[in-house]
Formats: structure tokens, C-alpha cells, sequence
């Protein structure tokens, strides 16, 4: 039997699938000049596009554009999900933030950009691009470079001196005596640790001393965020108990404070922001389209999303606003700027009221 194969072979236009590497080597070069200035090694750098940079392998890499990072993919899901703010600021900590355009300053301007933390210990670099009456009709930063003060050459913080400690000399005993002088101090931060071995884990991975880094990160108050910059090689999914580690920290953070509604999700207001809160939730809790009906001050005030019952309704499905994680559902749903004195919410299935709270604002 002889067959014939017949191809029909043409051409393709090459394409590019977002942006020219014009803007982001101008960048790459820019964070490498920042590490040679400052003396540092491997930094660790955010930005939205991060494809060249990533491409030199120079650069430790938390990615705001969501495509590289998987506990930002998670966990940035909207502009009012605050365990974002803790794993960026606390957690992953970068050494170089640049965020530019409006796509970009809008998603992270609640997170990043106004955020306290960012004030508190970074530095900008250069000039501000800087627009106001946007996103809401604030001020917002479109474009800028910041520098963590803790990682300067010139900086006393543990972290500066842990980092040109391994940098003259890779010593697991030098890091044991770190993580337990840092940790006998109640409450003490002590995820730089961590943060500084994932900065030289090339250097003890080629020394095969990961073995030795598990047994000594596996008595951290923080293991399974180490556990995961440490085995997140090798391991797929060592990102996920990062992330349930994260947002349980933010859970008893936000449970300290008394819900103004207890119902089958805990309602608590914080920074003009409704957060709902469920332990040990199910399909069910999460199916059901949630109601968020606000009462303006006074019917001048009434705007988007007004119906026939006098009341601004911001409702909701769980998907677009909230996350299960660990057991966990939570969901953050950022109120208007208007005044509102009263709010009812819950959540309905085909038109039945599965449960629903009320509460008043005092102004």
C-alpha cells in the first residue's frame, strides 16, 4: 500500500501577544543599576510586565501582572482584598516596585500605591508620574519606581546584615542562630529570613543544603511561607499552603474586631469596605448571589443602581468578589463614596432569602 501525505505549508506573521521589550529592557537595566548601586544580590523586583526581565534569570520575580505569581493570582482579586497587602508588603516583600499606566495604577492603587506600608518603608526613585482625578476621582501615581529602605547598602535592619553575611559566607549555622535570636522575641517579624536564603537558594541548592534548610525553616512561626520560597522548585503546589497560612493570619486579623452582622457569613466594615467572613463553608454559601442594598443619607444622594425601592443596590455573585480558600470563604465588596446611613445585606437563591443582616452607620 503506498500512501501520499500532502502538507500545505505558508507563513505566519509573527506577533507579539502584549508589550516591546523597548519599555521593559529600559526597566531591566535600570533594577540591575539599583543592585550594583545598593551591592545587592539577586533582587527581587514587581512589576506588571515582567516577561524580559524574567527572560536575564538575574531577577527574583513577584509578578503584578498575575501571569508568574501564583499566590498574587489568587489573592489580588480585587482592589479590596486585603491579605493582598499583607503577602506583598509583609511576605514577598520586594526590593524594586514599578507600576506605570492607568490599567496598572488603577487595579493596585487601594493595595499598593496609597497603601501605608509603601510610605512607611519604601523610597521613590526619580521623578513621579502623577495624574490627578482618576480611578475614582483621586489622585493616582501612574507610573513610578520605589526601593525598599530595609535592603539599602548603608541600612542597619537584620535583613541588610543577614544578606552581606551570606554573601561572604553560605553558612547554615549562621542562619539556625538568625531564625532563633529572631524568633525568641515575641512577635517579632522574621520572614526576611526566609526572604534572604530564597535570594541565594541557587547557591544552596549547587551546595546540596536544601535538606538542611527544611529542618531548620520547619520550626518557624512562618514555615509554610518559607517551606514554600524553599521547595517552590520542586514543588507545584507549595504555593497553596502559603496562601491558606496568609489568609488565615488575615482572618484572626479581621475577627478581632465585632461584626456589625452575625449570620451565615460574619459581616465586618473596614476602610469603607464590607468584608464577609465564613469558616467551614460550603457549595451552597458560595452559590447564592449576595444582596448589598444601600439607604442613601437623603434621596439627593441617590445614583448608581437605584431601583423602584428607594435603595442603591450593589449586589453581587460570590466568584467576581471572593475567594475560598483553606475551608474559608471570604468576599470584600468596596462600598461607594457616597454617604450611606443604612445597609442591608445577605444572600437569596431563586428569590428566597437565605439570610440577611442590617446595621447603621453613625456620621
Amino acid at each position: 500500500v503506498v500512501g501520499i501525505v500532502a502538507f500545505n505549508i505558508y507563513a505566519v506573521d509573527l506577533y507579539r501577544m502584549c508589550c516591546w521589550s523597548q519599555y521593559s529592557e529600559p526597566l531591566r537595566q535600570q533594577f540591575d543599576g539599583l543592585a550594583e548601586r545598593e551591592e545587592l544580590p539577586r533582587p527581587t523586583v514587581s512589576n506588571p510586565d515582567l516577561g524580559v526581565i524574567s527572560w536575564h534569570k538575574y531577577f527574583n520575580v513577584v509578578d503584578l501582572g498575575r501571569l508568574g505569581s501564583p499566590v498574587i493570582s489568587k489573592l489580588h482579586h480585587n482592589e479590596a482584598f486585603y491579605p493582598f497587602s499583607d503577602y506583598f508588603f509583609d511576605y514577598a516583600a520586594p526590593d524594586f516596585i514599578e507600576i506605570h499606566g492607568t490599567t496598572w495604577s488603577c487595579m493596585y492603587y487601594k493595595s499598593v500605591l496609597t497603601h501605608p506600608e509603601i510610605d512607611q518603608h519604601y523610597r521613590t526613585i526619580g521623578a513621579m508620574e502623577y495624574k490627578q482625578d482618576f480611578c475614582n476621582s483621586r489622585g493616582v501615581h501612574l507610573s513610578g519606581v520605589w526601593i525598599r529602605a530595609d535592603i539599602l547598602r548603608t541600612s542597619e535592619s537584620p535583613e541588610r546584615k543577614l544578606i552581606d553575611q551570606l554573601s561572604s559566607n553560605l553558612s547554615i549555622d549562621a542562619l539556625r542562630r538568625e531564625l532563633a535570636s529572631c524568633q525568641s522575641v515575641a512577635g517579632n517579624d522574621c520572614v526576611y529570613v526566609a526572604r534572604t536564603v530564597y535570594r541565594f537558594l541557587p547557591e544552596f541548592r549547587d551546595a546540596g543544603l536544601v535538606d538542611e534548610l527544611n529542618q531548620i525553616f520547619s520550626a518557624s512561626r512562618t514555615k509554610d511561607y518559607d517551606l514554600y520560597l524553599i521547595n517552590g522548585y520542586r514543588d507545584g503546589k507549595a504555593h497553596q499552603k502559603a496562601i491558606e497560612f496568609i489568609v488565615n493570619n488575615w482572618i484572626a486579623k479581621v475577627r478581632q474586631d465585632e461584626p456589625v452582622i452575625r449570620s451565615a457569613y460574619d459581616v465586618f466594615i473596614h476602610d469603607n469596605t464590607l468584608l464577609y467572613l465564613k469558616s467551614g463553608c460550603s457549595e451552597s454559601d458560595v452559590e447564592a448571589r449576595f444582596f448589598l442594598h444601600l439607604f442613601p443619607v437623603d434621596a439627593g444622594d441617590l445614583s448608581e443602581g437605584r431601583d423602584q425601592y428607594g435603595f442603591n443596590n450593589f449586589g453581587f455573585e460570590f466568584d467576581d468578589y471572593g475567594i475560598k480558600v483553606g475551608g474559608h470563604c471570604f468576599a470584600a465588596r468596596r462600598l461607594p463614596e457616597y454617604a450611606s446611613n443604612r445597609i442591608r445585606t445577605g444572600q437569596y437563591h431563586e428569590d428566597e432569602k437565605l439570610w440577611q443582616g442590617e446595621f447603621r452607620i453613625e456620621r
